[in-house]
């Protein structure tokens, strides 16, 4: 057997030989790590977030989308007369991961 969070109002006592499944996803929602965690706040230090893994689990894609993602965001939000869908304007989460949003804009006439 074995204890976790031991020392906190959340301790359980965990059988051996039982299979305990983590959500980690859920951990990014912790008040106490993540003040106001339903609130998008850039000035959070990056380290807390875990979406790729931490330590030895840490996704590969993490270094990709560093790069790739800001230099694709940086050329679409250069175009004019950019906004949200009227027809599927909201942000659609998998989890706690952003899954898709979509966005309309207008073309720039010859």
């Amino acid at each position: 057997d074995t204890t976790v969070a031991m020392g906190t109002e959340r301790s359980a006592v965990i059988p051996k030989g039982h299979l305990v499944l983590v959500g980690t996803e859920s951990a990014m929602f912790d008040p106490e790590k993540f003040p106001d965690p339903d609130e998008f706040r850039s000035d959070r230090p990056l380290e807390d977030y875990i979406h790729f893994g931490v330590g030895l689990h840490q996704c590969f894609g993490r270094h990709i989308g560093g790069i790739v993602i800001p230099a694709v965001l940086k050329e679409l939000l250069k175009l004019d007369g950019l906004k949200r869908s009227d027809t599927e304007g909201e942000l659609k989460y998998d989890g706690a991961f952003p899954d898709h949003l979509y966005v309309e804009f207008a073309a720039k006439q010859p």
